[in-house]
């Protein structure tokens, strides 16, 4: 669903040529991070449980860290997502900048 939602706000910035490209992109990233995320989540809980049992945590309380220790992580994934995403330029800012450097000729 989420290559989905964010084809049409992507689709003003793509170039018009090559835009089934990126929607092929956008599908492949969509389904991928649909696998990635709960897997990679799984893995950290689980991963993080075990190591909190073997220093003598109790089982439930060490599930429980470790789910707070995957979340945390997921967080930090999403703002280095946001942090990521603020970087991009917009097209027409790019345009207006290359507009501005370019040398100017005398009429």
């Amino acid at each position: 669903m989420s290559n989905l939602s964010a084809a049409p706000w992507s689709a003003k910035w793509l170039p018009e040529e090559r835009s089934t490209e990126f929607y092929g992109f956008f599908s492949v990233a969509g389904q991928l991070s649909a696998f990635i995320g709960p897997a990679l989540y799984g893995f950290l809980a689980a991963g993080a449980a075990v190591w909190y049992e073997n220093q003598g945590m109790a089982i439930l309380p060490a599930e429980q860290t470790g789910m707070r220790v995957a979340v945390i992580a997921m967080v930090v994934f999403l703002a280095f997502g946001l942090v990521l995403t603020l970087t991009v330029k917009k097209p027409e800012l790019v345009a207006a900048e290359m507009a501005e450097s370019a040398p100017q000729t005398p009429a």
